[in-house]
């Protein structure tokens, strides 16, 4: 993980203790120094809410059940990794919720995402 060049925090919004969670999973990066790694939020069931949040940089919000949000999560991907200098990686992320999961995978190419799969 130290080696990553972007870490995609996937949080679900609906927990009644995110607060808690995202501490615990800063936490866990500082153990392994890996704090400082260029990071994104992404917080997860916009759905669920009432209101629409507002994206920036750093945190997204989506809805992987609904698809919403996910154009503008590629492109916060691409912007964060611009000043890298490779051609071909992947990530995978992880809800993490409980009883499964939801996974994308993201390929890079030409500091484009090519495709992602739900």
């Amino acid at each position: 993980m130290r080696y990553s060049d972007l870490l995609l925090h996937v949080i679900d919004i609906t927990s009644h203790d995110v607060d808690e969670k995202i501490k615990v999973v800063e936490k866990v990066l500082s153990d392994l120094n890996a704090i400082d790694i260029p990071r994104i939020n992404v917080f997860n069931k916009i759905d669920l809410l009432d209101a629409q949040p507002v994206n920036n940089n750093r945190v997204i919000f989506v809805s992987a059940k609904n698809e919403t949000g996910l154009n503008t999560l590629k492109e916060a991907i691409e912007n964060a990794l611009t000043s890298k200098h490779y051609y071909t990686s992947s990530a995978l992320i992880d809800t993490g919720k409980i009883g499964g999961s939801c996974e994308g995978v993201y390929i890079y190419k030409d500091f484009k995402i090519q495709d992602f799969i739900l």
